[in-house]
Formats: structure tokens, sequence, C-alpha cells
């Protein structure tokens, strides 16, 4: 699983780390321009951003293959996820950190020091002058561009637009946080440019009120097509990736994403998305399609901050006489691996528990010390009417080792927070997948029970 960490608190090491795997993907050859040294693999992804925003401007216009549609969250989350494989080929304990601008919101911020990312820019274009990224330094110069005339070093203009004047604010982002669905038609934001009354869901607000203003607060570079020249584009959209994940964590009832079908090619639920031209060069080995990317962790990703991920099990309860036994150990790695796929119902984790089976003073003690916490931790949801009687159920089907095969009781629904397996078809060498979102009722052939989502 790689942690993505808020970069307030990376130390010395880690962002030492980070810089020099970015600087040196810059200086490692291109793919898709081969054997051309004018560009480097860091290039690449410059390029495909800013393909990714060139089909509006066609005539006639066409849908862009990432912005301003439904397509905006998934599409940055390849982009994200492939060029940190790129870093991690450099430097495998490297991963693209976070910048929570609602708490760093300062151009005085840590973010911005010279021996991380560099602040703001000097003159009337605003070319940066420190840090590893300056202009000055002629480790970073800027192929790609909007148009051949452009600078080549790295520009930024905190604050100067006087449309953004600060940066998002809790308060923004929780507003932002609590709109549903996650989007809604017309798809595509050009439809609904002059119908207020459309802009409903939470991508939109996401990409425009919060995504969109971080861009204009930088500047510079930030606001050109090309904005992936300032690898600070990396930390923020790895930031609007934390809120997708948030979003649906704290919004378990509404689907990940829409829609299914009805929107432009690459947009909708099980198409491929679109990373480059028909025939031309491909930036990565395989595609992506848009429903195998919703879940994060099933990518390998996680968020160190507990608002975007379940909270971290307290391991501090198992300190005690029997803290060296291999059996706590197995269970504390059972219970931290369920935690980061948020998927069990609280009743099933007892099928994950083997360990527990005929050691009583084992289970006995897991009972006392860690079943309140499991119990009240956000791992499990349930609603007020059923927390009572699933509680009591998964003590004593902890206590006994296994997991009941009955469904729930009448009226009673369980939603799936992310894609559930079905084991049973599984065993039969098929594997029946239900989408996050999915809620489920009285579900026949016992498959409430066999809801086991067991991860990448």
């Amino acid at each position: 699983m790689n942690l993505r960490k808020n970069q307030s608190s990376l130390n010395a090491s880690e962002k030492k780390a980070f810089i020099n795997a970015v600087l040196e993907l810059k200086q490692k050859p291109s793919r898709l321009h081969p054997g051309d040294s004018n560009f480097g693999r860091y290039d690449d992804f410059v390029e495909v951003h800013l393909n990714a925003m060139m089909p509006p401007m066609m005539s006639p216009p066409q849908p862009g293959w990432a912005h301003q549609s439904v397509v905006f969250a998934p599409w940055h989350r390849v982009l994200l996820l492939e060029f940190e494989k790129e870093l991690q080929a450099i430097d495998p304990s490297v991963t693209i950190p976070y910048w929570d601008w609602t708490k760093d919101s300062s151009p005085k911020s840590s973010l911005w020091s010279a021996n991380f990312l560099g602040g703001t820019g000097t003159g009337k274009d605003g070319k940066v002058t420190d840090g590893p990224f300056a202009g000055a330094s002629k480790k970073w110069p800027i192929r790609v561009k909007d148009s051949p005339g452009d600078p080549d070093y790295l520009r930024r203009q905190m604050k100067a637009d006087p449309s953004a004047k600060n940066l998002p604010s809790a308060s923004d982002q929780s507003k932002v946080l609590g709109m549903t669905p996650y989007d809604t038609m017309p798809w595509e934001d050009a439809a609904r440019a002059q119908k207020p009354a459309a802009w409903n869901g939470f991508r939109p607000h996401l990409e425009v009120d919060l995504h969109n203003l971080v861009h204009r607060w930088i500047g510079g570079t930030m606001v050109d097509m090309t904005s992936p020249n300032d690898p600070v584009f990396w930390l923020h959209h790895c930031n609007c990736d934390r809120l997708w994940a948030m979003w649906q964590l704290q919004n378990p009832k509404e689907l990940p994403y829409l829609p299914s079908s009805g929107a432009a090619p690459g947009h909708n639920l099980n198409d491929i998305m679109i990373y480059h031209s028909p025939g031309g060069v491909a930036p990565w080995n395989g595609d992506y399609r848009l429903a195998d990317v919703l879940d994060h962790r099933a990518l390998g990703i996680a968020y160190d901050d507990p608002s975007g991920e379940v909270p971290r099990f307290e391991a501090k309860a198992w300190e005690s006489r029997r803290s060296r036994s291999k059996v706590v150990a197995k269970v504390l790695a059972i219970v931290e691996s369920a935690r980061l796929r948020r998927a069990l119902p609280m009743f099933v984790l007892a099928a994950e528990l083997p360990a527990l089976a005929g050691d009583k003073v084992t289970g006995s003690y897991l009972n006392a010390v860690a079943l309140k916490r499991i119990a009240d931790s956000k791992l499990f949801k349930f609603s007020k009417a059923d927390r009572t009687t699933s509680k009591s159920r998964a003590v004593k089907e902890i206590r006994a080792g296994v997991a009941s095969t009955a469904p729930p009781p009448p009226g009673k629904t369980y939603t799936c927070p992310v894609d559930h397996v079905d084991v049973t078809a599984k065993v039969q060498s098929s594997c029946q997948i239900y989408p996050a979102g999915s809620v489920f009722v009285e579900c026949p052939n016992t498959h409430w029970a066999t809801y086991i989502c067991p991860g990448p």
C-alpha cells in the first residue's frame, strides 16, 4: 500500500527523495518522443495534460479528455498513479505528497521553502528564483509549452489574480464534500454554462470552486494548459484525489461515479479513459477502465489523513502481558488490513479471525479490549436501528470464530462502501462484482454474509 502523506509532515529526507526523483525523471528519455533529447519522461506527462485540454478548442468543439466534465476525478487519479509509478522506478520509497490548502494557505508555508518547491516568482512574469526548480539552476527547463514563445523557466505569481486572493477555506471544502450526487446531467460543463441551476453535485464544485481557485492563486505556469510543468501540480491534484476519497467515505450511499451511460466517449462508467489520440503513442502500458479506478485502495493507495481514511486501529490497546503473542500480532494484521479496505460488515470480520478459534484467553482479550474500539470506529457502518443487534451478533460470532451465513433481518439494509466480491462465486472460478453503492436487502443465496472484499 502506497501511503501518501501531507507534505507538511514530510521530514527532510522524504522531501529530498521526492525532489531528487522528480528532477531525475526530467532527465529520463521521453516515451512520446523517443530519441529526441529535447524532451524527457517528465515532459510526457505535461504533454498528456496539454492534449487533454485541446479538444474543446477544436472546430467544432469536442469534449475534453479530463476537464469540465464528469471524468475529472478518475482521469487525474490515473495520471497521478502513473506519475507515481515513474517516481518509484527511480526511488521505491517515494510517494506523491498532498497539499492541504485549507491549512497551508500562505505563500510563506513550508511547501514554498527553498529546500522544497521554492516560492513565488519575481518580475512581471513571475520567474521563480529559488528552490530546486528555479530558472537559474538550469535543472528545470520548460520544454512543453502552451505557445512556442512562452518562457523556458518556471513561473509563479501567488495571489496576483484578483479573483484568487485566498485559497479554499475549511468551510469551503466542507461545503463541497457535503454536495451530492457525484454529478448530474448535463455531464459536460459547457452544456450548462448558462444554466446555474444545473451546477449540482460534488464533482463540478470540486473542480471549479476548489481546484480551479488553487491554480489561479498560484498563477504563472499553473494557469497554463501545461500546468504540470510546475511540480506543485502533483501535490495539488493529490489533494483533489484525497477529497474524492473523503467524499466517498462521507457519502456511502452515493454512487462514487456517474453516469453509466449517456456521456461523451471515455466518460461513462465502463469506458476506457482517453490519454492519447487514436493511433497516437500511448504514454504508458495498458488502458484504464473508469469503473476500475473508483476505489483508491484497490489501486494500492492510502492517505495518512484520518478524515480521508478509516481511523487507524489503535494498537496501544495490545501493549500488555500478551503483546508479544503471535496470535495477537496476526489479529492486528487482519484488523489493519480490513481498515485499509474499509470493506467488511462487522459480523463478517470473524471469518477473518481463525487464529482466535480455540484460544479462549486471546479471544477474551480481543472481546474485552479491542471489540469496542472496532465497533465504535468508522470501519463498520450500520443504521441506528440495526447497530445494537449487529454488535451483539458480532460479539457472539467473534467468540465462535465463525461468520453467520444468514441474511439480514427483514427491512435491514447494508450499503457497500466499495466494490464487493461474492466469495461463493469466486470459489466457482467466477467473481461476481457488486459496485460500490449497491444496497442489499435480504440478499438471496446468503449473499449478505458472503460479501468479503479481499482488496487488490
